[in-house]
């Protein structure tokens, strides 16, 4: 079945298994009562004193205990997540070249970009470079986040597990504890 696939076709799916409310990857997927899943991180910034409305159904589901963590786990989506993961990485191997992918960047002035890069071998410093030439903001001004981790500029997407349409945050940098203010309403 994988090899009826396009790439697209893996990448769309891949997507559905993704957080709708961060969209980003998560290796936790928990289901509330609707059925609908989301990471366990986004739950906590939606639980209200042991209760849940879902972002997606509206449907109002009670925490067991009252805790996020004690929700099912949805292992169907996590397991969606690491087979079409699995599938674009064998696909970009098999045409011997690393296969494009798109990343969305939340820019600080709230808007998304979407950034194509050459797979997971581009390195941080390379993606700043692709984000500068489309944002006018310089590379040396961005401070990149994933999953809540910094991404440091030589290590390669792959090592923070950075895949197709993966969210990149960008926050603001800081210098000696100021600001460092920059032209951010250039995009858009």
């Amino acid at each position: 079945m994988a090899e009826e696939l396009n790439l697209r076709d893996v990448e769309n799916i891949q997507r559905e298994a993704d957080c709708s409310i961060c969209l980003n990857k998560c290796s936790e997927r928990l289901l509330p009562n609707c059925g609908h899943s989301f990471c366990e991180e986004c739950l906590h910034k939606i639980n209200e004193n042991g209760k849940i409305s879902c972002p997606e159904c509206r449907k109002v589901s009670t925490l067991p205990d009252g805790k996020v963590q004690n929700l099912m786990r949805n292992f169907v989506a996590m397991r969606i997540r690491d087979q079409t993961t699995t599938i674009i990485e064998e696909k970009g191997r098999a045409t011997g070249e690393s296969a494009k992918m798109k990343l969305v960047v939340n820019l600080l002035n709230g808007k998304k970009m979407e950034v194509q890069v050459n797979g997971p071998d581009v390195t941080v410093n390379e993606l700043k470079r692709e984000i500068a030439e489309k944002s006018n903001i310089g590379e040396d001004h961005q401070r990149l986040l994933y999953l809540g981790k910094e991404l440091e500029n030589e290590k390669k997407l792959g090592h923070y597990k950075i895949g197709p349409y993966s969210t990149i945050h960008m926050v603001q940098r800081m210098l000696g504890g100021r600001l460092i203010l920059f032209n951010i309403l250039s995009y858009g």
